[in-house]
């Protein structure tokens, strides 16, 4: 099993960007975002190396001031720890933070942290929203980004 585990882990390094493109309109939204003076992470369950690789060969990696994958804290995601910990990062509260994800692990990490959560119908597994729906539902990255902003402004940030 641990060979097994270690040939995965290799192969999947080697060709993790094979077939790996952005969504439609997430380096828009990312953009936006940013100007907005927006602060981002990534959490992901992914090998920690594969998600720094990812998002430096998306050419996104810039975008986030935290990047972190699911070895580099001692609990993955749905525990909160590493949601807390980006949270304790970035010196950002609870009621400032919005979870975005795909699937209902991502909904239970927010849930488990205390954040809102916000989910994309595209992506890993959507369909498990139905069992564990997020408090916002999007179809696109674009309109997500757009009430973010609007909502900063609201706020008066």
């Amino acid at each position: 099993m641990e060979r097994a585990l270690a040939y995965f882990l290799e192969y999947y390094f080697a060709h993790m960007l094979d077939n790996t493109v952005l969504y439609a309109g997430v380096r828009e939204s990312l953009e936006v975002l940013r100007g907005a003076g927006v602060r981002m992470a990534v959490l992901t369950n992914k090998p920690n190396r594969n998600t720094t690789g990812i998002l430096a060969g998306l050419g996104v990696a810039e975008y986030f001031d935290r990047a972190y994958g699911g070895n580099a804290f001692p609990l993955r995601k749905p525990d909160p720890m590493g949601l807390r910990a980006i949270m304790e990062e970035l010196g950002v509260g609870a009621e400032r933070t919005l979870m975005i994800g795909d699937s209902a692990v991502d909904i239970r990490t927010a849930r488990n942290a205390g954040v809102a959560s916000a989910g994309l119908t595209y992506g890993f597994q959507p369909e498990t929203f139905e069992t564990d729906p997020p408090d916002f539902v999007f179809d696109e990255m674009e309109p997500l980004a757009r009430a973010m902003v609007a909502a900063r402004r609201a706020q008066g940030r």
